[in-house]
């Protein structure tokens, strides 16, 4: 029986909610139904290990930089393997992919849209997007926020769809914490509250909110401890706010963590200020796991949760409120734990891993026209085998 050919790119193989959703895929997508390759534009040293462990050829074109673009690297790969669908995620690698298709023989592409198309997105994303989606054959949202988010113009025409990041809520409630252990690695003192906060370092996640709050809650609470889990360009700055702010003790920059759920089960509570999001994998993860969120009030977070009855929100941006949500959270932790076992329940219920890959199985065999014993038109039999 003749497997689909799925290529899918995106710009790096880290630890994105792109890569996340990925990972799933590889995991989740029969091994006798699918042949899929997975495609990094950029340098990335820390492809997710679920990812690699499902066994499928993972391939990084070794971009120096994101404006270097590897296109005929991208092209060498496509044309070896010939696939019956081509899947991109973000918005440099759809635009990249998009081209990439059309110099390749035009299979059929997808494009997944991962973040709001808000007033925070680059204007060259919007752009790359406005410029893609005129080329898909489908676009693929991963929230109805998102969907919504988009202009109507640019659906105008066009196939888009909402098939919503999932999560495998059993394999992360296997995760072991080690709790005892952890505290000891990251210098937390035995009986210190620990509130985290999982992201990569950038202006759209609301560090800047979480760090004003501060001092506020340790008034209240002065032997809280906040771990920051990710990396990113703001990391010098924010240090500098932390000092500025009198908190920098009260603040542990953790960088890049492959244990992110170990970090969110030492938290008593996990916050997510965001100013702006798609669906975060970072929710889903931490209400599979039943860890107590505070969130700002990001339309999209009300997919997932329900203000009070599984989480406690705020307005976004405004640290005043951030601050009293964390001290109404670290004052009634029993409320708090209620709040996360009703996430956890809907999480576990609604937003189910297989759920996604279904939806996205049913959309490759659509778009290559039919079962997988059926024949590929885009499929070149004596495709070139190269090696990385």
């Amino acid at each position: 029986m003749a497997k689909l050919r799925v290529v899918h790119i995106v710009n790096q193989l880290g630890y994105g909610g792109a890569e996340h959703v990925l990972a799933e895929l590889a995991g989740g997508l029969p091994p006798a139904e699918f042949e899929m390759s997975f495609v990094g534009l950029q340098q990335s040293n820390r492809p997710p290990r679920r990812l690699l462990d499902a066994g499928h050829e993972v391939i990084s074109l070794e971009g120096r930089s994101r404006f270097h673009i590897p296109i005929r690297r991208l092209l060498g790969v496509l044309r070896a393997r010939r696939p019956d669908v081509i899947h991109c995620h973000l918005s440099r690698a759809a635009a990249t992919g998009g081209l990439a298709a059309r110099l390749s023989g035009s299979p059929p592409l997808v494009a997944s849209v991962h973040n709001h198309w808000g007033t925070a997105q680059h204007p060259l994303n919007r752009l790359l997007d406005s410029w893609t989606f005129r080329r898909c054959d489908v676009v693929v949202c991963v929230s109805e926020a998102v969907c919504d988010s988009i202009p109507a113009k640019y659906k105008r025409y066009r196939d888009f769809r909402v098939i919503r990041n999932c999560i495998d809520a059993q394999h992360l409630q296997d995760t072991q914490c080690g709790a005892d252990e952890l505290r000891g690695e990251l210098s937390i003192p035995q009986g210190a509250r620990v509130v985290g906060m999982v992201g990569r370092l950038a202006a759209c996640k609301g560090h800047r909110t979480l760090l004003e709050a501060l001092p506020a809650v340790l008034a209240q609470f002065p032997q809280t401890v906040v771990v920051l889990a990710g990396d990113g360009e703001l990391l010098q700055p924010l240090r500098r706010l932390s000092e500025a702010l009198g908190v920098a003790e009260s603040v542990r920059f953790l960088g890049f963590r492959a244990d992110v759920p170990r970090i969110m089960k030492l938290c008593e509570v996990l916050t997510i200020p965001s100013l702006l999001e798609g669906l975060p994998m970072v929710l889903l993860e931490a209400c599979a796991l039943g860890v107590p969120v505070v969130a700002s009030d990001l339309p999209v977070f009300t997919e997932v949760i329900q203000d009070d009855a599984s989480a406690l929100t705020f307005p976004r941006g405004d640290a005043g409120a951030l601050a009293c949500s964390l001290i109404e959270a670290l004052q009634a932790p029993e409320r708090m734990a209620a709040r996360g076992a009703q996430a956890q329940s809907t999480v576990t219920r609604e937003f189910s891993a297989q759920a996604m890959v279904t939806k996205h199985r049913d959309l490759y065999f659509e778009l290559a026209g039919g079962l997988p014993e059926q024949a590929h038109p885009h499929r070149n039999a004596k495709a070139t085998k190269i090696c990385h």
